[in-house]
């Protein structure tokens, strides 16, 4: 590498020569990089020549075999976890063969130039030292960690599988956002969540009973000004106006019915009861006035209110029933009218079935009464030949025998009178038989 003027801090500043600091580390990675093009089938064989792949192909089937439960999903993830607390050495066979496998790719497409490339990358020292700085940085880390870690107490440690500033170097493998939550390190997940839960739990306990003591031993304007950002802290906004008013001299509500109205507004708040007015009260209110020191915080306001939710109660009840007559009345309707549609459907059934068969007997009668005229028709014409008529009369061409005969009769009757005799004698002899019906 050439050695740069420090000169400027940015990485866009320009030099002497006219070229800026970005275009020279541009320039220094590009160095080699292969600068042809690659059809889209090969790019896709490039890409699947991994690692890591080669380990999942290899250890997928026995993973399988041991767990048959697991998906696809989590024999990734546990693949990813081994092969992240593996060490360089132990990854480097798979690297060989990948190197080995990529190497004979490309020479059987015949590139040179992509071959020259690979050889520069796999001889080019740039790597070894940029992997060396790698584990001596990762080993500076891991002794301040462990200087730390004596000096600290000891904590369950935290890392994930996708972490990169757990696992440092050429053979980590990064796994997809959907794919970092590893199976092993479910566990150490859960624990941290309940301690944060419980971190936090302390803290707002903590919080609390200090806010008490200082609501406690601050002075009203202190607890007006911390309450003012508060708006749910009526407890500190009451304190704070029965100070005031003990400066101006008023007279103060009794501590009842300071009680009875924080209640009231409290659950004002919570919208249990957002339809009570404290200022336009009602009758009920104040004939249960002069009850509030015997009775309860909250069983005035119950009382107060029971008559309406008993009203209130009673109205659904009415609604309720109301809608389970209307629902009888409906099912009985929709069962009427079914029972109605199946009667009317048996009776379109039984005229249709009888219909059928009085179409069947008459069509069966028609076809019979055919047939037999036919083969009546042709056993006592079958010696005789009408001339212009290709071949003697058959079951299939009486029709046109018949219609052939008579034309020849309408046509010749004066010339061919012998014929014309011969064929009347045979029809008028003829008889048919009865019908078998």
């Amino acid at each position: 590498m050439e050695d740069r003027p420090a000169t400027g801090s940015s990485s866009g500043e320009v030099d002497e020569a006219g070229a800026t600091s970005s275009s020279k580390s541009s320039d220094a990675r590009n160095r080699h990089r292969y600068r042809g093009a690659l059809s889209s089938e090969k790019l896709r064989q490039m890409r699947s020549l991994n690692p890591f792949c080669e380990f999942l192909n290899e250890h997928r089937s026995e993973m399988k075999e041991l767990c048959p439960e697991l998906t696809a999903r989590e024999v990734v993830k546990r693949a990813a976890a081994i092969w992240n607390n593996w060490s360089d050495n132990e990854k480097a066979v798979y690297r060989t063969r990948v190197a080995e496998e990529r190497r004979r790719i490309v020479e059987s497409w015949g590139d040179e130039s992509l071959l020259s490339c690979l050889e520069r990358k796999s001889a080019s020292p740039k790597k070894g030292r940029r992997q060396e700085e790698i584990r001596q940085s990762h080993e500076s880390e891991t002794g301040v960690k462990e200087a730390a870690s004596k000096r600290s107490p000891r904590k369950r440690p935290t890392h994930e599988v996708g972490d990169s500033s757990n696992h440092e170097g050429p053979g980590y493998y990064r796994l997809p956002p959907s794919l970092a939550q590893c199976s092993e390190q479910a566990n150490w997940a859960q624990v941290g969540s309940c301690q944060v839960k419980t971190k936090c739990r302390k803290t707002r306990q903590s919080a609390d009973s200090s806010g008490r003591s200082s609501a406690t031993s601050a002075n009203s304007s202190t607890l007006a000004q911390e309450s003012s950002g508060r708006p749910g802290s009526v407890k500190a906004l009451l304190k704070a106006a029965r100070a005031k008013m003990a400066q101006q001299g008023e007279p103060q509500f009794s501590q009842v019915e300071d009680d009875q109205y924080l209640w009231d507004y409290q659950a004002c708040l919570e919208g249990a009861n957002a339809d009570f007015n404290t200022e336009a009260r009602s009758d009920a209110w104040s004939a249960l006035d002069s009850d509030f020191a015997s009775a309860s915080q909250h069983g005035s306001l119950k009382e107060c209110f029971l008559h309406n939710f008993i009203g209130f109660d009673k109205k659904l009840e009415d609604e309720c029933h109301k809608l389970m007559l209307r629902d009888n009345n409906l099912h009985k309707q929709l069962k009427a009218a079914t029972q109605e549609l199946a009667v009317k459907k048996a009776q379109d059934d039984e005229e249709r079935l009888a219909l059928n068969k009085e179409d069947q007997e008459v069509c069966d009668a028609l076809l019979w009464t055919d047939f037999i005229y036919r083969i009546t028709i042709v056993n006592a014409l079958k010696y005789v030949r009408v001339p212009g008529f290709p071949s003697a009369v058959n079951p299939e061409n009486v029709v046109q025998f018949l219609r052939r005969a008579a034309e020849f009769i309408k046509q010749n009757g004066q010339s061919n009178k012998r014929f014309i005799r011969r064929f009347k004698a045979i029809m008028a002899e003829l008889t048919m038989p009865k019908d078998p019906f």
